[in-house]
């Protein structure tokens, strides 16, 4: 995400969350005006959009994560977002111990997931 964007939206931490995930850790990003929800994995760097739920962050189709990480905070909550939310393609699960492991599952566009 370029810079000028990043600073573009609001977050409602300005540094992030750090969370645990099952493959290791991550950063949390929620713009407090937009809605709109990262995590960047680390330390790789790596920044997805995502959907959030209270045990995983649903990764968001990756023409919705170049989009979103382009354009500047729309300011409020865009209609057409609740859209792409829909349009999860893995899970990234919060940990839950010490030596939980990674796990993704596929997802179909705005279908259930599937179970490993």
């Amino acid at each position: 995400m370029p810079e000028s964007i990043l600073n573009g939206h609001q977050w409602l931490e300005p540094k992030g969350r750090q969370i645990a995930i099952e493959s290791g850790q991550a950063l949390q990003l929620h713009c407090v005006r937009c809605g709109r929800d990262f995590i960047t994995i680390l330390p790789s760097g790596i920044r997805y959009a995502v959907y959030v739920s209270i045990v995983s962050f649903f990764r968001l189709d990756d023409d919705v994560t170049a989009r979103w990480l382009t354009e500047a905070c729309p300011g409020k909550r865009p209609l057409g977002d609740d859209k792409d939310r829909v349009r999860q393609v893995a899970e990234i699960r919060v940990a839950q111990g010490q030596s939980a492991t990674f796990k993704v599952t596929s997802r179909s566009r705005g279908g259930s997931p599937k179970r490993a």
